[in-house]
């Protein structure tokens, strides 16, 4: 059976969707774990750290910003990029 031009518009905006989902739920995640990891090593979080970590959209920066976070000794040794 053939796939119709709409069929395959339909697809493909689902098959985006999906990926854009993913890559959202990745993000959220290692948001929630860098405020974790943080609060942990350096205790309560004030505002400004909370609204920075929750501020960058991606993963490679979040991923380098864990990888700092790791081994800081302290919030200022962290640049946070968006």
């Amino acid at each position: 059976m053939r796939e119709t031009v709409f069929g395959k518009l339909e697809r493909r905006g689902r098959e985006q969707g999906f990926k854009q989902g993913v890559e959202q739920g990745i993000i959220l995640g290692m948001q929630k774990f860098l405020s974790r990891l943080l609060q942990a090593k350096f205790g309560t979080l004030n505002q400004e750290i909370i609204d920075r970590v929750q501020n960058i959209e991606s993963e490679e920066a979040m991923a380098n910003l864990v990888e700092k976070a790791i081994t800081a000794s302290s919030l200022d040794e962290l640049e946070f990029e968006t």
